[in-house]
């Protein structure tokens, strides 16, 4: 990188940072007052973050995530973490303390704030890492047991998504060439027609609880789970696939 390169590269970087440091501020603003909604949400009236989401452009799991870091550290905290650099000559984004927030360990989160800091890791490695040490263990999220798990829950379904994008790329590839081989194919393309099936009806039985999750949350009851004569018919009908396969592919 030569003199007038390193010049730009400079002036991009200081941009760069006190836009991240902007933006850290912003959000940690909305968090605090999303927290102060939250805490007193009789004055606010029920269904005030959803208005709150819809009014900023927002969704609501973002909100609460801004919440969440605005809980767990003060204004004098956040001021010190983002005066601090990592190596990349950049403070930490708002996004790497989202991650951090979740840790509910807090000598713990003291540890990964600065591994992270130290080394410049990126909010997918920091999620990687936070993932691994606390694998089975609690992960403090803002809106208590019943957020955790629609997190979870969400998280899942964006990597099935993944996976799901990614099969649909190969098999357009597969649709370009001609389908050879020494070893029969058919087994396998039934097997795997078989597992999709499966897939469907899993997707239709949680489709179906979520849509009872959501009915939950409006009417501020308990729903109950009946049986949906659809997925039942579903199931049976995987299930005489997965046979018609086995006996196929015997």
């Amino acid at each position: 990188m030569n003199a007038p390169l390193r010049d730009r590269y400079e002036v991009l970087q200081r941009a760069l940072t006190v836009r991240t440091e902007e933006v850290a501020w912003t959000r940690y603003r909305i968090g605090r007052l999303i927290a102060d909604v939250k805490a007193t949400e009789g004055l606010y009236g029920q269904g005030a973050i959803t208005e709150l989401a819809a009014a900023l452009g927002f969704s609501e799991p973002t909100l609460y995530r801004f919440a969440l870091v605005a809980e767990t550290w003060s204004e004098r905290q956040l001021k010190a973490l983002l005066a601090r650099k990592t190596p990349h000559g950049e403070p930490l984004s708002f996004s790497h303390l989202v991650q951090l927030a979740q840790v509910a360990d807090e000598t713990l989160r003291r540890e990964m704030l600065a591994s992270a800091m130290n080394h410049g890791t990126s909010v997918r490695q920091l999620s990687k890492q936070i993932a691994e040490h606390q694998r089975g263990g609690p992960l403090r999220r803002a809106a208590g047991t019943s957020e955790a798990i629609l997190r979870e829950v969400a998280a899942t379904t964006d990597a099935v998504q993944r996976k799901i994008e990614s099969s649909e790329r190969l098999l357009s590839r597969l649709e370009k060439i001609s389908i050879s081989s020494n070893v029969p194919l058919e087994p396998l393309i039934a097997e795997t027609i078989a597992k999709h099936r499966t897939i469907l009806v899993a997707s239709a039985r949680f489709l179906e609880k979520l849509e009872r999750a959501r009915k939950q949350l409006a009417t501020g009851g308990r729903a109950r789970a009946p049986k949906s004569p659809s997925v039942a018919t579903m199931t049976r009908t995987a299930t005489r696939t997965r046979r018609v396969s086995a006996r196929g592919a015997a």
